[in-house]
């Protein structure tokens, strides 16, 4: 039986009228990092379960840019 682990994580959405569809090795992978209270989600199919977030409930990211939370809830990660 494969491990698994329960995290608490959010899902957030941003725009940039630079931004460019792309792919990366990494694009439907999680980066576990435990020194972090939360981890951020770019799809909201990953969630088992969600909460609505506040209007007004950002999260600040590299210095003074914000992304707004759209959601949060929890997500169950395979560990391999």
């Amino acid at each position: 039986m494969t491990p698994r682990t329960l995290f608490a994580a959010m899902y957030g959405s941003s725009f940039s009228t630079t931004r460019s569809k792309t792919t990366y090795s990494l694009e439907n992978s999680w980066i576990l990092d435990s020194g972090v209270d939360i981890h951020v989600c770019n799809n909201d199919a990953d969630f088992r379960t969600t909460k609505p977030a506040v209007p007004d409930e950002d999260v600040l990211i590299a210095g003074s840019s914000q992304i707004q939370i759209e959601a949060w809830g929890d997500v169950t990660i395979k560990v391999d």
